[in-house]
């Protein structure tokens, strides 16, 4: 069974319902991946470089036959450079995302109609960040960890539900591992800077820094870019983290 093209854009999303008014502040903004655009390219055989065609008509699709540019306005399309190795898993616009979706459908129908192209493919918005994470908030708690004793991380260690901990690292590659981004990501710096993230990887980080210590320093909650309420006015207007890893998306296998 093949699914067809979602008439929600939104439907795409890794993650669930974006949050109230995330079009405002998400527009012209790379917090978007495309998952599995490298497995559809790889099952279709497909060369990128050949592409400029299935995205142009992609582009009259979206235009033509979908609500998507009444959903989110903006102008779909996107270059054959994007779907490149080097380019794929890129964050990009949310335009440029969808429109190298419904070229990998228009691919499909030409190579092999068989291929299921929205079983496979997601939309993953990075547009969180975490309420008064900053840089001072991450240097003081790296200099907290760092000041902890061994038989104080021994005992957090056998608390920490389910994971093990790194007990001669510091706060941040512990916090990385946790998180399952390289260790030598500088991603926490890029956060506390005004990156933004998953919510995945912001609510991960935010149950390490709960666990490791308590509340003594008190982040949170994971907000959506723009959202009003944040206390941290500086956290949330930049686009995806450079460094962070894009989520992994496995389709669930459906019957035939």
């Amino acid at each position: 069974m093949v699914t067809r093209r979602p008439e929600l854009l939104t439907d795409l999303f890794l993650g669930g319902a974006p949050y109230p008014g995330w079009q405002a502040y998400n527009w012209r903004r790379r917090r978007f991946f495309l998952l599995n655009g490298r497995l559809v390219l790889g099952l279709l055989r497909a060369e990128p470089t050949r592409s400029q065609r299935h995205l142009q008509r992609a582009a009259r699709i979206i235009r033509d036959e979908t609500a998507w540019p009444e959903q989110f306005r903006a102008k779909y399309e996107a270059s054959r450079v994007q779907l490149y190795p080097d380019q794929i898993d890129e964050a990009k616009l949310l335009e440029k995302a969808a429109t190298l979706a419904v070229a990998l459908e228009v691919m499909a129908l030409e190579i092999d109609p068989t291929v299921d192209v929205y079983g496979l493919l997601r939309i993953a918005p990075a547009y969180h960040f975490l309420d008064g994470f900053d840089l001072q908030r991450l240097r003081q708690m790296v200099e907290a960890y760092d000041a902890m004793d061994e038989a104080g991380r021994e005992e957090l260690a056998g608390r920490l539900p389910g994971r093990r901990l790194r007990l001669t690292v510091g706060f941040q590659e512990a916090c990385l591992g946790w998180i399952d981004q390289p260790a030598s990501s500088p991603l926490l710096r890029e956060l506390a800077t005004g990156y933004c993230a998953t919510s995945a990887v912001v609510t991960a980080i935010q149950e390490f820094v709960m666990h490791v210590f308590g509340d003594r320093f008190a982040v949170g909650p994971c907000r959506g870019a723009g959202d009003p309420a944040a206390h941290s006015r500086d956290l949330g207007g930049l686009d995806a983290a450079p460094s962070l890893l894009p989520p992994v998306f496995t389709p669930v296998a459906r019957p035939a």
